[in-house]
């Protein structure tokens, strides 16, 4: 079930400007920030907190308007048309908390909202992840891990070209983190390109390219 379609032309952020008040004081986060992340990328964003990890996300999920620049996702200007032109791009997102992103009141019907994918399909899934013995189950009383892994799967199964993950492992226990950096190499594998976004050190190896966010800017290390 690739994710690489003739038209996922990747992310291209071009001379972001964005400041915030805060107390009548004016912080600037962003100052002409550029960023090109192509098809089929596994991007880790590694930077400490207040470093505008968060504010990227929002930028490029279209939950938030740069003051100037722009946020092109798939040929489609998503600093202009929002969360919607977001979502119409391909762009799927993982909070550090995905339980507000589940809707379904066991994992069964979590994934009866997915009408498109087959049964095959979801079976496929969810074996991936670990899930076959969870349907019944609802979500409030899976594992911090659980969660994660069915919010991932409803996103596989939506056959999102890109996800965005803002910590995801900020719940997570060391076993857990680990299965989780396995099953997005596996996703990644399929074709998904993948922005994660950390706090810790240990994950900025996670991706084929890993950046860090410093005083708003982008620096990479080899």
């Amino acid at each position: 079930m690739k994710n690489n379609s003739p038209g996922h032309t990747g992310i291209q952020v071009r001379q972001l400007h964005l400041t915030y008040l805060w107390h009548a004081r004016q912080r600037v986060i962003f100052d002409g920030l550029s960023l090109t992340i192509e098809p089929g990328e596994f991007v880790t964003i590694h930077g400490d907190n207040a470093s505008g990890k968060t504010s990227l996300l929002k930028l490029l999920t279209g939950l938030q308007k740069p003051d100037t620049g722009e946020v092109w996702i798939n040929g489609i200007c998503v600093s202009e048309a929002g969360v919607r032109g977001a979502r119409q791009a391909g762009v799927g997102f993982l909070s550090q908390n995905p339980v507000y992103q589940i809707l379904g009141q066991t994992v069964q019907e979590e994934l009866d909202y997915v009408v498109d994918a087959t049964p095959e399909e979801k079976a496929r899934v969810l074996n991936q992840f670990g899930l076959t013995q969870r349907l019944p189950v609802a979500p409030q009383s899976l594992s911090g891990g659980e969660r994660q892994r069915l919010a991932l799967a409803v996103l596989v199964l939506q056959r999102m070209p890109i996800l965005l993950l803002d910590e995801p492992t900020s719940y997570l226990d060391a076993v857990q983190v680990d299965k989780l950096a396995e099953y997005l190499k596996t996703i990644h594998a399929d074709g998904t390109t993948i922005v994660h976004v950390t706090q810790y050190p240990e994950e900025a190896a996670w991706g084929t390219r890993t950046l860090h966010l410093i005083d708003g800017k982008l620096v990479e290390r080899v």
